[in-house]
């Protein structure tokens, strides 16, 4: 194992510099790369020295930590080219070495430290070195964080506003740009750049929650429908956060009918929460008015066919335990993979029913069934069958499929195992 040695006070990041060289240069094949077996023993000297790093910020040494973690950066990056590192072992050391930057960053630092390693970052980004990298960007957020005067200040705003050519460049680097207000110039000129972006979404949910905490609902309510209104063609995704913003303002103003309104849409749009707001409706709508209200949201639902595909209906009825209308749904619907889904609400009063509901659907797919997983599928089903009750049913389909398929020996082997 590679065993680095300490280094005298001076020239630090040197001494771990040349020994990462000399461990680099001492496993490469004569052409200079490093295979998988290299690139391992490069990995655990690196991690060797990024958990002394580790111990020299517990320390309080920051300079040693910093010189540890530039040194894997600057000497590492460069070896990724020519490097057998499929499991991205490398890239984890080198991610790790700017987490350490970023810890430093935010620790109580001297002066003439902070200044250094504001220096470095910032010069490191415009050098541009790392821009093949994600290390490119995170030099940048590093000398935000280290930032602490106007004259600094100045310094980042320029290259956050050029925003050199990032992924999801500008609206990373007006979060930065917000935190770094916030800091040198305080939070009224935070939010007032926050108020010039709302574009930003991250932006414009931290301008909805403000304006709630402050009881302001009406700016709240614009604000959410403002992004409503911007998105729904480019982005209809992102509605249903602004969508759920008029929910929550519509709870705390008491405002029954928009709250009815916004739940509404949000039961059949967010898919992720829909048992939370079909109970939301529920709490919300009067009890004796209940079951008028519902016949009409289910005719809403269903008069978008894509609405039975999705099961919307079909849950509802579950959550309402109305079994003899969604037993007539997936009859009028049948597929295998509804009858699955449903079969176990519907077995105690419907056995027979959905055993003769999934006799079409299993000759079908033993028909269009061409290798051994399709077997298995069509006996899944068979089996399926028989627990409902249908015993006679699968016995009489095996002997079918026996005759029918004889020169397929895997599916004759399958039907064994029903």
């Amino acid at each position: 194992m590679f065993r680095f040695t300490q280094p005298a006070q001076n020239g630090a990041k040197e001494h771990y510099a040349q020994q990462l060289k000399a461990l680099i240069q001492s496993t490469a094949n004569r052409h200079g790369d490093l295979d998988e077996r290299a690139v391992m023993r490069v990995v655990e000297a690196g991690w060797e020295l990024l958990d002394l790093a580790g111990q020299r910020i517990a320390q309080k040494d920051f300079q040693d930590s910093m010189f540890i973690a530039t040194a894997i950066l600057e000497e590492l990056t460069p070896v990724m080219e020519f490097a057998e590192d499929e499991n991205h072992d490398l890239v984890d050391l080198v991610d790790r070495s700017i987490e350490l930057l970023r810890e430093i960053t935010l620790q109580d630092l001297p002066e003439t430290f902070r200044l250094h390693l504001f220096k470095y970052s910032l010069d490191s980004y415009k050098g541009g070195k790392f821009c093949d990298w994600n290390w490119h960007t995170d030099l940048l957020t590093i000398a935000c964080e280290a930032t602490k005067t106007e004259e600094e200040f100045t310094q980042v705003r320029s290259l956050l506003a050029r925003a050199d050519g990032w992924q999801h460049n500008e609206a990373y680097s007006k979060k930065l740009m917000h935190a770094l207000l916030g800091r040198i110039r305080g939070s009224e000129a935070a939010d007032e750049f926050m108020l010039q972006h709302l574009e930003n979404r991250k932006f414009r949910k931290l301008a909805i929650n403000k304006a709630i905490e402050a009881k302001d609902f009406v700016r709240a309510k614009s604000l959410a429908q403002e992004g409503i209104a911007k998105d729904k063609n480019e982005r209809p995704g992102v509605v249903a956060e602004w969508m759920q913003f008029l929910l929550q303002i519509a709870e705390q103003q008491g405002d029954n009918k928009a709250l009815i309104e916004s739940t509404e849409w949000l039961l059949q749009e967010d898919r992720s929460k829909e048992e939370y707001y079909y109970q939301v409706l529920k709490n919300n709508v009067k009890p004796n008015h209940w079951k008028k209200y519902l016949e009409g949201l289910i005719q809403k639902i269903s008069s978008d066919d894509q609405r039975f595909l999705n099961g919307l209906v079909a849950n509802i009825y579950i959550w309402e335990a109305c079994w003899d209308k969604l037993f007539e749904l997936v009859k009028a619907y049948p597929s295998l993979m509804d009858l699955d889904k449903y079969a176990s609400h519907l077995k105690k009063n419907y056995r027979e029913e959905l055993v003769d509901l999934y006799e079409p659907l299993v000759v079908r797919l033993a028909e269009n069934s061409s290798c051994r997983r399709d077997y298995q599928e069509v006996c899944r089903c068979l089996r399926k069958m028989k627990k409902l009750g249908g015993s006679k049913t699968v016995l009489r389909l095996i002997a079918t499929f026996r005759f029918q398929f004889m020169r397929r020996p895997a599916f004759l082997q399958e039907l064994d195992n029903v």
